[in-house]
């Protein structure tokens, strides 16, 4: 049986690699190659630059051209609170830093794991079981992990998606809302990842749900560097962080965390 009901294989969802995913992340530090700080940088991976002009990353996950993990996540806060929580992630653990999600069943029910008060979330991460594609060289498992806004999200906007990997959703002017993106190739054997899943928003989208919500959002970056060890020598992991809150005008604010940090494992 192939992974999906319609007779479309995992390859067909498959999109091309975004030239702006085509990022260097190391630079040159005091002690040698380290992982970036770079306020433009970061806020880049997200679409921002010196404002939020007609699109933002709000999820995804991929890696940079120099191999580099990128995680991206947002959820929905108190604009009372937003400024307190953005300091409080920042100073997270940024191994374990998160934001909450929401899971997807097979059959589109959607189902909220595990709360973090007072963050809201707001976007769907699908899990679904991979078959005969599954090993198809040509498709990747992101083809059917794209992020996608929750039930009550789209509402807002009544978004609705005509295409059958769910790649763009328009509103009901027939305008684009978002975005979501996935690209990539199936690893055989162990190696480079090869793969990643970003869901893009527009500007005004995302200023109509903020208002509706009556919140602000928080948007998280967490860079990831894995040196995998060899012999003797254990993996390690390095991170940097922020955190981006933004308002109901869009206008934002930029809260480094850790830059280069090195994990240290407590057990």
């Amino acid at each position: 049986m192939l992974t999906r009901s319609d007779g479309l294989w995992v390859a067909d969802g498959i999109d091309r690699v975004p030239l702006d995913a085509q990022v260097n992340l190391y630079e040159k530090g005091k002690s040698g190659v380290v992982l970036t700080g770079d306020k433009k940088k970061l806020l880049a991976l997200l679409g921002i630059k010196s404002s939020i002009e007609d699109k933002v990353v709000v999820g995804g996950h991929w890696h940079s051209a120099d191999n580099i993990g990128i995680r991206a996540s947002s959820a929905l806060v108190s604009p009372r609170n937003a400024k307190t929580l953005a300091l409080g992630l920042s100073r997270e653990d940024p191994f374990r830093v998160w934001l909450p999600r929401i899971e997807e069943h097979e059959d589109g029910d959607e189902y909220y794991r595990s709360g973090k008060e007072p963050y809201k979330p707001w976007i769907v991460w699908p899990s679904t079981e991979m078959r005969l594609d599954g090993t198809d060289p040509f498709g990747a498992h992101s083809a059917m992990r794209r992020p996608h806004f929750a039930k009550t999200v789209n509402a807002v906007g009544m978004l609705k998606t005509t295409d059958p990997f769910k790649r763009r959703w328009i509103d009901s002017e027939g305008r684009v809302a978002a975005i979501s993106e996935a690209w990539g190739r199936t690893r055989m054997h162990d190696g480079d990842p090869l793969s990643g899943e970003r869901l893009v928003c527009s500007a005004d989208f995302l200023k109509t749900v903020l208002a509706k919500h009556r919140a602000d959002l928080l948007l998280l970056v967490v860079l990831r560097r894995y040196d995998k060890g060899l012999g003797s020598r254990s993996s390690q992991y390095w991170h940097t962080t922020a955190v981006i809150p933004v308002k109901k005008s869009l206008d934002f604010e930029f809260s480094p965390g850790f830059i280069n940090e090195l994990h240290v494992a407590k057990y």
